[in-house]
């Protein structure tokens, strides 16, 4: 399994800040919630993305359970 994978946003939880990604070249395989990378930047407001938006997610580890999202990759 590869570490960096481009996936499609399939639920979002505003509470949680954090979405789960379907990945379509694996069967749509579906991740764990997966938080955003964020930089440190003083009172920075999240900008989740929206459903069926793509997304670049970093995993850790040898499957698609630990990671986070990097940021949206726009129009596929």
């Amino acid at each position: 399994m590869q570490n960096i994978r481009l996936g499609i946003v399939s639920a979002v939880d505003a509470s949680q800040q954090a979405i789960r990604a379907t990945f379509p070249d694996k069967d749509d395989q579906v991740s764990d919630w997966l938080e955003p990378v964020i930089p440190p930047i003083a009172n920075a407001v999240i900008q989740l993305p929206v459903i069926g938006e793509p997304v670049l997610c970093l995993f850790l580890g040898n499957g698609i359970e630990t990671g986070f999202f990097i940021g949206t990759v726009g129009e596929l």
